[in-house]
Formats: C-alpha cells, structure tokens, sequence
C-alpha cells in the first residue's frame, strides 16, 4: 500500500494538485467522491462502488499530502461491519469535520469506513485503490481555480480553445 501511497503522490505533484489546489477544494472533491459511492451503494454497482472508494482514496491522499503532520494510516483497525448505508452517510460528517481541522484521527476513521465498506462487498481497501489508480494514473488536464479538469470533460476544451 505504500507503494501505492507514493505514487499517488507523485501523480498528484506531476499535475500540480497539491501546490496547485488547496485543502479546502480537494475537501469538496472527497464529500463529491463520497457523493459517488453513496450512488453506487444505493444501486449495488459493485464496480461503482470500488472505483469510489479507490477515489476516496485518493483525494484523502491528496490532502494528507497538503496538510502537514497528516498520514495515511498504514494498518487499519479492526471494525464492527454494521449498515454500510451509515456508514456510507458518515462519511460525510468525517468531511464536514476535516474541514475545521485535518488530523490524523480523522483520516484514520475516514480510511477505516472506507476499508469496513470494501470488506462488505468482497474487496480489499488495496484492490480498490490500485484500481483507482490504474484508471488516474496517465489522465492529463488542467489545473483551473485550483481543480483538476480532466481532458475528456466538456469544460477542458473551453478553458483551453483560444
């Protein structure tokens, strides 16, 4: 997972998400992933749902890396699995919360939501972040008001057509 954590990373500087963004956006765009896996798990898309919390990942990994003395927790602990639709829905809070103040506790109780909802859909938190970053890895864009506009949204061709 480390491995992973690096290059997500490096990924991350290679297109200026982290000087180029700040807490607070890369916040939205995690509550706007959360917004995804809540859909998914609402409808049962089982690949939906891996991609989300793979991209879940990803954005707290961003953050992490903007906010200083905040780690990606490298084992998780162990979690009573109860209704994944909570848990889903705290995630949220988690957010809102990281808002006032990004620590090491939050990120620990966010990446263990995360992993108790991938174990009850059969995955690993490791298989859904390595196939968040399969699919991210050689995507290019734009950074635009501190967002990452990806070259196949409608937005990438207004921004640069001049």
């Amino acid at each position: 997972m480390n491995d992973l954590i690096t290059k997500i990373v490096a990924w991350a500087n290679a297109r200026n998400l982290i000087k180029g963004s700040d807490v607070d956006t890369q916040l939205l765009k995690l509550l706007s992933e959360v917004g995804e896996l809540a859909d998914a798990v609402t409808k049962n898309d089982l690949d939906g749902i891996k991609d989300a919390i793979g991209d879940c990942f990803v954005v707290l990994t961003i953050v992490c890396e903007m906010s200083r003395d905040v780690d990606i927790p490298n084992n998780y602990d162990d979690l009573h699995i109860v209704r994944v639709r909570k848990m889903v829905c705290s995630l949220g809070d988690v957010v809102a919360k990281m808002a006032h103040d990004v620590s090491n506790y939050r990120v620990k109780v966010f990446v263990n939501k995360l992993r108790a909802i991938a174990i009850c859909y059969g995955f690993t938190l490791q298989e859904c972040v390595q196939s968040a970053y399969d699919e991210i890895k050689h995507r290019k864009g734009i950074m635009h008001n501190g967002v990452f506009i990806k070259e196949s949204d409608p937005m990438y061709k207004e921004l640069t057509s001049d």
